[in-house]
């Protein structure tokens, strides 16, 4: 079963028996199987009419602030992928990569 709440979760293979085939927002496919992916986009949802103003907002500052423009994460669950990936828009390189280090997650960072 595939399933798309925003996040897509694969349970189990496809009818064909093969994973289930997923295209990314960048346009790459990749296949899944029992996992689920999220992308967060700096500009997915935005607040100004000017579509420049992006809804990922930075604690520490309370302002737009993501770092990337999007970022996909595989996991075992779709929360924990939409978390980590929204997460990860406000973090560095070096932080997302010590943060998959403790998580068997697979980030795509454009």
């Amino acid at each position: 079963m595939l399933v798309n709440t925003g996040e897509i979760s694969a349970l189990g293979l496809s009818p064909d028996g093969k994973p289930w085939p997923v295209k990314v927002q960048n346009g790459e496919d990749i296949s899944l199987t029992n996992r689920a992916i999220a992308t967060s986009a700096a500009l997915g949802t935005v607040f100004d009419h000017y579509g420049t103003v992006g809804h990922i907002i930075d604690p520490r500052t309370g302002l737009s602030g993501a770092r990337w423009s999007q970022i996909s994460v595989i996991s075992n669950s779709a929360s924990e992928a939409d978390g980590l990936s929204t997460a990860f828009m406000l973090m560095g390189r070096q932080d997302i990569e010590g943060a998959k280090a403790d998580t068997e997650i697979l980030v795509e960072v454009i």
